[in-house]
């Protein structure tokens, strides 16, 4: 008898939810074609439309204020929509089966209104700040479809980015305000959204304070960036010593530097309006102390940026020059960080150094050099006339694949030793990459005429 009662619950069970299961599996497959199907309209889309954006004059209408950045972006809107939509229908169909879903149903129910009031408002808004984007990039010239007057690039990149903060605040004020409104009575979410959709309507005495320490600070910044800015621009006509790379690296430092400082003090020009003396002296400390510990933490990373601060001083390179650093690494400068430097060997490896190692290692630059000289020392008898001993080292150096005719190859008496005279070689190779293969096939040119001549040699050096 229990096996059958089980059986017959059982069976009863998969007929009631047999269906449900169903319902849910059909509306996912139709969800996963729907998505893959908008997926290739996107991408066909955007093919069109960036093919009409090289056009002078676009033929397909939008072109000119829609980008590809723009649609994929909307593609991306619309398929979370349907996500939304299919999450939501699928806890519709789970309600007609569990009591527990059904109760978590209704919760959304109460709250939908004002979810979707909400994302209109923002979907409006991104919307807007995009086509405005768009729109600025095309008055400002930097589309090939130009308009018939452009538009001065500061003057509208300050109106943009004011344009932007009030539609962003905007959309925060509707949000706040439409959500209480909206909401019904009993849900908890309800006398938040009115309590700070009431103080954003009709703020206090404080935050007007706030909002006012707020944007001046925003605004002092904003001034101070853009002087250092002009003055690292106005730099890169006037200086000899920095190449534009360099300044364009500490013109993104300093505006780094000066948002953040600018960020610090607001921060405690706000907490001085709602906390007292005390108080604040506790907050600055605590802060402080986290600023200490950041410190140390990051205590190496830190020492690389100094360190490539330094070597942005001293310039020693630039991407591109072929350099040795320390006593093997030869090759090509292949990108500078603030503590980081990428070098590219001969055989193809990319090797990363830290500044510090870098500062610290002597640097041999390859492109801005000239030649670069070579030194052989031979000691050789008195008995052996100077000019015999002068004419093959020269004719040494002419035979030696890498060294240069000009300047002429010399040598010199430089010391005595003994029964001995020193004769000193200089010659010189634009090839310093391969300097130590030149050093050797010179050395070995002068062995063999110097055999050659039944000459011996007491002894040498080379540098």
């Amino acid at each position: 008898m229990l096996l059958e009662s089980f059986a017959l619950d059982l069976s009863s069970e998969v007929q009631s939810t047999l269906p449900v299961a169903a319902a849910m599996v059909a509306l996912t497959a139709f969800t996963l074609y729907l998505l893959a199907y908008l997926s290739r309209r996107i991408e066909g889309y955007k093919a069109v439309l960036g093919a009409e954006a090289e056009l002078e004059h676009p033929r397909v209408w939008g072109a000119r204020y829609f980008d590809v950045d723009t649609l994929a972006f909307l593609g991306r809107l619309v398929a979370r929509i349907w996500v939304a939509l299919y999450l939501y229908v699928l806890l519709v169909i789970g309600a007609y089966r569990w009591a527990e879903v059904r109760g978590l149903a209704l919760q959304v129910n109460l709250r939908l209104p004002a979810v979707l009031f909400v994302g209109g408002v923002w979907i409006v808004a991104v919307g807007l700040l995009k086509i405005m984007r768009r729109y600025g990039k095309y008055i400002r010239g930097e589309l090939p479809a130009k308009p018939r007057s452009l538009a001065q690039p500061r003057l509208w990149g300050v109106a943009e980015s004011f344009l932007k903060y009030v539609m962003i605040a905007g959309a925060i004020l509707i949000s706040f305000v439409g959500a209480g409104s909206i909401l019904p009575p009993g849900v908890p979410e309800k006398p938040i959204f009115e309590s700070v959709g009431t103080s954003l309507s009709a703020p206090s005495e404080g935050l007007l304070k706030a909002i006012a320490i707020a944007v001046v600070g925003a605004v002092v910044a904003f001034g101070i960036a853009r002087l250092f800015d002009s003055v690292f621009e106005d730099m890169k006509t006037r200086s000899r010593k920095h190449g534009p790379k360099v300044l364009d690296q500490f013109k993104g430092i300093t505006r780094k530097a000066v948002y953040l400082m600018s960020f610090i003090v607001v921060v405690f020009l706000e907490l001085a309006t709602v906390l007292d003396g005390e108080q604040l002296l506790v907050f600055a400390v605590v802060f402080l102390v986290a600023v200490l510990i950041l410190l140390v933490i990051a205590f190496d990373p830190l020492r690389n940026a100094f360190a490539g601060l330094s070597l942005m001083m001293a310039d020693p390179f630039s991407v591109g020059d072929r350099v040795k650093i320390g006593e093997d690494l030869v090759g090509e400068v292949g990108g500078i960080t603030l503590t980081m430097t990428q070098v590219r060997t001969g055989r193809g490896e990319l090797v990363t150094i830290p500044n510090r190692e870098v500062l610290t290692a002597p640097v041999l630059n390859f492109t801005r050099s000239e030649h670069h000289p070579i030194f052989v020392e031979v000691e050789v008898g008195w008995n052996v006339p100077h000019g015999t001993v002068e004419q093959l080292l020269i004719d040494a150096a002419k035979r030696t694949p890498g060294i240069l005719e000009s300047p002429p190859p010399a040598v010199f008496g430089k010391d005595v030793h003994g029964n001995a005279i020193v004769h000193q070689l200089l010659a010189y190779t634009n090839e310093p990459e391969q300097m130590k293969q030149v050093k050797s096939a010179l050395l070995y040119t002068i062995q063999d005429l110097f055999h050659e001549s039944k000459l011996n040699v007491l002894s040498s050096n080379a540098e």
